[in-house]
Parts: C-alpha cells; sequence; structure tokens
C-alpha cells in the first residue's frame, strides 16, 4: 500500500520526538519503511497495470 505523500510527512514528523521503533509500532509499519520515506519522502509513480507482452522474436 502506497502512503500519500502529506500522510508520510506527518508520521515523519513524529521522528522528532520519538524512534523509529515507537513511530513504526504506533502505525504498524516497519521500521525500514520510516527509512526509506526519509530518504524519499515522495512516492514513486504507480506501476504499468498490464504486463508487456512478449513475442518470440524479442525473446530470440
Amino acid at each position: 500500500m502506497t502512503y500519500p505523500a502529506h500522510i508520510r510527512k506527518k508520521i515523519l514528523a513524529e521522528l522528532e520526538d520519538s524512534t523509529y521503533r515507537e513511530v513504526a509500532a504506533g502505525h504498524r509499519i516497519s521500521p525500514n519503511i520510516l527509512a526509506t520515506w526519509k530518504k524519499q519522502p515522495q512516492p514513486k509513480g504507480s506501476r504499468r497495470s498490464t504486463p508487456r507482452l512478449l513475442t518470440e522474436e524479442v525473446i530470440r
């Protein structure tokens, strides 16, 4: 699940008063996610909704 940027900012703001573990436990997310968000606060764009089709010519 992708959290919007404004939610991420609110959660990251809690790190000023608490530890990664405390904030992560309060929101039921991984402390590693918080570290990732701190490095990249804006969510990435969505993935393609359908996989690409490969033809025999492309595979060879």
